[in-house]
Formats: C-alpha cells, structure tokens, sequence
C-alpha cells in the first residue's frame, strides 16, 4: 500500500485518453507533477523546425489571396477599441467500433478586452476521472489583476496592472500562466494573440506556411473564407467571416500526431476545433465585466499557496506528525503570502528626513563633497577597483567617475532615453580582469552595458515591455560566456543574456521582479541566484536559469536579501504593511533568526535598502537603508552597532575599506559625500 504522501496530492489529476491530448494539457491543474509520457507531445505542440516544400506557380495565386484575407482579419483586431466572445474546444471522433461521430465539448473559455489594459478571462474545464470542472478567472479592471483558481477556492492573486497588455503580461501569476500556457497562446486563444500583438509584422501562427483558400462553407449564419496553413503539426484551417473578417472557428492542426493521438489507433476520424460565438467589436464596456470579487472568507495573496492533502483515516502517529508539520507550513506560507494593505493609492506621505544625527559609537569626518555643476542628480553610488574608483549616477542620463580624493576623472553619457533620474549600477570583472559596467533602473526600460573602455557594447532588450525591476552581473563573469541578468516587471520573468545580445533563458516563475542577487552554492557547489519579488519569497535558481526550488521566510514577505558567505548569515527586508519595515535575519532553511524594526516610511528613491559592509573594527555586517534617511549598522545577530540619521533623504550609499579607513558615500538629491569612519 503506498504511503499516504504518494496518493494523487492537491492538483494533481489522472490523465485522459490519448485523444483528448490537445485538451487534456490545457486543464492540468495549478500544482502537479511531471510526466515524462507527455514530454514529447508537448514539444511536438510547442513548434518544430522544418523547411516547407517550394510552392508550385499556381500554388502562389492562393498563397497571395489567402495571406491578403490573413492581413484583413488582423487588421480588425488590431484597431477593436473593445472585444467580447465566447469559446468552446471541441473534440469530433469516430471509433472503428461504432461508426458514429461523437462531438464532445471539452473546454469553455470566454474572454472581455478594452483597450490598453482591460481584460477578462473565464476558463471552464473538464478532466477525465474527477466530478468538477476545473475553473480559472483573470480580471483586470486598468488598476489590478486579480486571478482566481477553484483548487484554492479561498485565494485571489492580485497584483499591480500593467499600463498595456501585450502577450508577455497579461496572465500575471506564475503557476496560473504555466499552466493555461502549456502550449503557445495562439493555439487556445488565437484572438487574444491578434488583440494584443502590436506589431503587424510579427506573425501569428509563426510556423505556419503555404497559406491557400479552401471552398467557402457556411457556419452559424455566416459565409466564412476557409484559409488553410500548414505547419509541422499538421493543416490548419481558419474560418474567417467574409462580411467582417471575423475568426469563427479554428480547426487545430493534429494530422503528423496521429501515431500520439490515438496510439491504440480507436478511431476512423478525428479532429479538433474552437467555434467562437457572440462576438462583439467596439462595444460599451461595463466597468463589471473587468472586476473580480474576493469570495467571503477569502484572501488575496501574492502566490497560489497549495493547502496540504488531507490526513488519510486511520493514520499512524508518523503520518499525523507528518500532516502537522505540513498544515505548520502552510499556514506560514498561507499567512506571509496574505496581502493585507490596498496595493493601490497607499496612504503614505513622502517621507521626511530629520535633523541629523552622527553615529554615537563611530567617529565620522567629512571628506568632500559634489558641486552641483559636477553632479546635478547624483543617484546609485558604487565603490569599485579595490575603493579606488566611485561611480554614480547622475540624474539618470550619465555615469560619472569620481578618484577617493573626490577629484572628477571622467564623465561617461548613457544613450539617450527618457529617464532623467534614480537608476543603478552593477559592475563585474572577467576571469581576465577586464572590468564591466551596467547601468539600468526600476522602470526602465533598457539596460546601457559598458566595457573596460566605456564603450556601449550593448543596449537591451529591444522590445518594449512593462518595466524592469532589477539587473545583475556576476561577481566574476566567464570570460569566454560572460552573462547579465535582467528582472522585469508584468510577468516576463528573468532573462540570461550574453554580453553580445543574445538571450540564453527566460524564467517566467515570477511575476514583478523586484531584487536579483547572488545565492550561496548548491549541494553540488554550483553558483544559484536568489530572486525576490512581490511574492515574498526567495525563487532559487540554478546558473542556466531553471528553477531550483522556492524559499519562504516564516511570517515574511521580502522585498530584498543579502548575505555573507563567510559568516553564512543572510538578512532581508520584510514589509509588513504599507510604510513598516524591518530587517530579518534567517537561516537557509527559512527560519527567522531575529527581526530589527526600521523606521516608519514609504520608499521613494533607489537606494540599495539592504548590503553587506564593512566596518570599522574590520568585521563584516549588514548596513540597512531606511526609508527616512538613516542608516542602521547591525551586526549578524540582528543587534543594532551604531546609527546614522541623515538630514536628507537618500538616493545611494556604498561603503567600503581604504587605507585610513572605513570609506562611507552618501548620495542625495542635491550632493553625493563622503564621510570617513573609524573607531
């Protein structure tokens, strides 16, 4: 008998006949395993490489009309002010035993947009061997989106709107997006593919080819062109309106997966489709269509938190051990993962930095400081080259370069963009020791990579997108695949990049990206990378990209981390609510260690909240930046070693060892300073 741990948990669902693959992949659950019986099939859906064969003359008449009804058709999409339809996937079979067509309506779907960000998504489905359908909401009403799942009946997703939907962000919450993307969007729904593709000249069905129109056929009223395509998978076939050039149905192309389909070879014929109904273009919208309710006795969450199984009858005592420490577990994820403020209109004055007030157990000498005809907006701040080199940014437009005297060196301009303040600045050396240097900011929307020469190598990405929440450089990137990381914000994840443009991977696990660090080695002694978010948690990933597992902090939600290898200690920033703060110490295994409290306030600028520092006595500690502009320097037990209360608010601080001392640089609005510490 198997352990009560190995019976089919939360989310996880017996799988359905081969016919009913197309579908079938659609509708599994948020939380389930992997099964290797579906890897091939799922690469054959997600699109193959293959060269078509060369169209014959007469062949290219068709090919030209059918591209021209293709052309028409996303045209009317791409210029609806609004849309509404519904949909349904059906499966068509005649098994060889019987001899009768069966028609089996396997998934209802029903979609509401108005542009730029108003959306509305109902899925409806069935799986085989379980009495209730599975059922997904998605509602974005312009200011937030809130998703809904029925196997977490008391949870509702909610985060931050994007300004646009595209493609990329319109399905916010990570395991959700997974798992109605199973296979590309065009395939389950090609209108919301044409809805928010901007580009005309980006195809939709990318694999598709030799486009030809079929005899024309009525259905539902409506003489449609038929245009069929071919693509690795089979034909597919697209019936267009011909009064409106409206997408009616669309056959799915199945035929090269026959051999998968229908393995045990049940069926005569066998076939695919979605029929589309009720379309609407241009209509009114009520506000209500885009709402979404949280249910009484419900909660919204930044994540999906699956509940444990349920404690089988007749449990032994290990079992029910077991079980508590599961319900233990789920009740701290379930509680940190709880958004307990409005993440819109947030009371909160800016904050206001008091009158200064210099550390009491260190002594601090002021050095120099900038002029504002040096640097006008100084920002991000770093100390590099062995603290013989500062950097900063200077109202989000150049990088200048500042020897420890504070003598200016050089001043290098960022490409020209919009952005005319806050930013930040990582820096790495190669294994040769050629420096590197990358310049970005929360929001932006490119990234300005730099070489020792100060050369701009790169400008990335190209496409516009919802915003980027962080970059990373490694703290020593491989000379010959040196890489970048980018964090964005609306769901597109991480990327991995080359220092010659190229994307490596993508990790869509997250939706806003708010923090992307280094983490301490995996068992095997391989380089991971921590990512923080509006989740909460720390999403652990491996060097290439894929998903290690997820750390969740008790009874925290983190904004950022940072920790130090050689003490094995880590420190986060929890939020509690809107405006308090506290830093957080805790171990590998997400337990809290000790909590520091931070000043009340909101934060309004760039600066690093949270680093490891150097302090005078030569020890190693965390330095917080608090929303009020003061500094906290805690040792690794959480215990407060000294405070500096700042009379500004601050945009930068970096702090580092020079000869005579502890180096302390402090950026502002108006002025970036440095101040000499000691003992």
């Amino acid at each position: 008998m198997p352990h009560w741990r190995s019976v089919r948990p939360f989310g996880q669902v017996a799988l359905p006949n081969a016919f009913l693959f197309f579908c079938q992949i659609r509708i599994m659950p948020i939380y389930r395993i992997q099964i290797a019986s579906l890897l091939p099939v799922l690469a054959i859906l997600a699109g193959c490489t293959s060269k078509s064969p060369t169209p014959k003359p007469t062949e290219n008449i068709s090919n030209k009309a059918a591209k021209e009804v293709l052309s028409q058709m996303r045209t009317v999409y791409r210029n609806a002010k609004s849309y509404v339809d519904n949909s349904t996937v059906i499966a068509s079979s005649v098994e060889r035993t019987k001899g009768v067509e069966n028609e089996f309506p396997y998934q209802d779907l029903s979609i509401a947009f108005e542009r730029p960000n108003k959306l509305s998504i109902l899925y409806s489905g069935a799986v085989e061997g379980l009495s209730e359908k599975t059922v997904y909401k998605i509602a974005c009403n312009g200011e937030i989106v809130r998703s809904f799942a029925n196997e977490v009946p008391l949870q509702i997703h909610e985060t931050i709107a994007p300004e646009t939907l595209t493609t990329e962000n319109f399905l916010p919450e990570p395991a959700l997006r997974a798992d109605l993307l199973q296979v590309s969007l065009e395939n389950i729904l090609p209108q919301l593919a044409m809805l928010l593709t901007e580009d005309p000249e980006q195809p939709i069905f990318s694999n598709s080819s030799q486009h030809k129109l079929l005899r024309e056929k009525e259905l539902d009223g409506n003489t449609c062109y038929r245009v069929q395509s071919k693509s690795p998978e089979g034909n597919r076939v697209l019936w267009i309106s011909k009064d409106d050039c409206i997408l009616r149905r669309m056959e799915i192309p199945i035929d090269n997966q026959s051999d998968i389909l229908d393995a045990e070879d049940r069926f005569l014929k066998f076939s695919i489709w979605i029929d589309f109904r009720n379309i609407t273009l241009d209509s009114t919208m009520d506000a209500s269509s885009f709402e979404l309710a949280v249910p009484t006795g419900g909660r919204r969450v930044r994540r999906f938190i699956a509940p444990p199984p349920e404690v089988p009858e007749n449990a032994d005592t290990e079992t029910l051990t077991e079980h508590r420490r599961l319900v233990a577990e789920y009740e701290r994820a379930i509680s940190a993962a709880t958004i307990k403020d409005s993440i819109l209109n947030i009371e909160f004055s800016r904050p206001q930095a008091g009158p200064e007030k210099l550390p009491k157990l260190w002594k601090l000498e002021q050095l120099w400081q900038t002029s504002s005809r040096v640097v006008s907006q100084p920002g991000n701040v770093l100390l590099v080259n062995n603290a013989n080199q500062i950097l900063v940014l200077d109202g989000g437009q150049s990088i200048v370069e500042f020897d420890i005297q504070g003598n200016l060196v050089d001043r290098h301009e960022l490409p020209i963009h919009e952005v005319q303040k806050g930013g930040i600045l990582r820096t790495s050396v190669d294994s040769q020791g050629q420096p590197w240097y990358l310049a970005s900011g929360v929001g932006w929307q490119q990234v300005y990579l730099f070489d020792e020469s100060w050369q701009n190598i790169l400008t990335f990405p190209e496409k516009k997108h919802s915003g980027i929440g962080d970059v990373y450089l490694g703290d020593r990137a491989e000379k010959n695949n040196p890489t970048f990381l980018v964090g964005y914000w609306g769901g597109l994840g991480i990327q991995g990049g080359t220092f010659d443009g190229r994307r490596l991977w993508a990790n869509r696990s997250m939706d806003h990206v708010l923090q992307i660090t280094s983490g301490p080695p995996d068992i095997k002694g391989e380089t991971t990378i921590w990512c923080t978010s509006t989740r909460g948690t720390i999403l652990v990933l491996t060097a290439e990209g894929k998903t290690s597992h997820e750390l969740y902090i008790e009874d925290q939600a983190l904004m950022a981390v940072a920790r130090n290898p050689k003490k094995d200690s880590h420190c986060g920033l929890a939020i509690k609510s809107s405006g308090w703060y506290s830093a957080v110490g805790f171990s590998e295994d997400g337990l809290k260690q000790w909590e520091y409290p931070l000043p009340p306030g909101e934060y309004v600028t760039q600066a690093p909240r949270i680093q490891r520092a150097d302090f005078p006595d030569g020890t190693l500690g965390w330095l917080l930046c608090a929303a009020n502009g003061s500094l906290h320097w805690l040792d690794h037990e959480g215990h407060l070693v000294d405070r500096f209360d700042y009379d500004q608010l601050i945009t930068g601080v970096a702090m580092g060892t020079v000869p005579d001392g502890t180096l302390l640089l402090i950026s502002t609005d108006q002025h970036l300073t440095a101040w000499l510490v000691q003992l």
